[in-house]
């Protein structure tokens, strides 16, 4: 959808699996969905820039979707929208906006084929355990249909750090003061 895909469409914990490959198919290509700048271990309530960079030589722009989740697949942390008009909350998830995708059909070529949409995550105040960030991009050909895109699929996992003592079944965690 050019306008942004339905919550929970990017294969992660809270979408069961769901990815925008329901609607687009699953096929293959040279491409790839990158999450940038999202750390091997985070420190609690720290803010990131993060990028997600949708890149494909054979396609003319790209969408995308976000969340970042426990390992129940609770959203945590804090999703700030640093490109609002090329980006939207969509129930616990960002997306990209029908303008955040023209914008990538107008710069692909300049880009490297590739469309790159901005945020800030800020971890959580407390330690959550291991905290996954999930991502989605599609890569469209521009024919305003569901046919010949290719969904990538890619997820990035940041641990707590040493010495933070967590509860996950609780869903906390401490730093250890001993």
């Amino acid at each position: 959808f050019r306008s942004g895909p339905p919550p929970g469409a990017n294969g992660s914990t809270a979408s069961g699996g769901a990815s925008c490959r329901i609607c687009h198919g699953s096929s293959a290509g040279p491409g790839s969905v990158q999450i940038i700048g999202f750390p091997t271990q985070y420190l609690a309530n720290a803010l990131y820039d993060i990028d997600v960079r949708v890149q494909d030589s054979t396609k003319f722009g790209a969408g995308f979707q976000i969340s970042f989740e426990t390992t129940t697949g609770t959203h945590v942390g804090t999703i700030i929208r640093t490109d609002t008009s090329g980006t939207q909350f969509n129930s616990g998830w960002l997306n990209h906006t029908s303008t955040g995708v023209n914008n990538s059909v107008a710069n692909w070529f300049s880009m490297g084929s590739a469309a790159v949409y901005n945020l800030s995550w800020r971890a959580p105040t407390s330690y959550a355990g291991p905290i996954t960030a999930w991502a989605v991009g599609n890569a469209i050909n521009n024919d305003f249909t569901l046919t010949d895109d290719i969904i990538y699929l890619t997820s990035l996992t940041a641990d707590p750090p040493t010495g933070a003592c967590c509860d996950e079944s609780m869903g906390t965690c401490t730093e250890d003061i001993l």
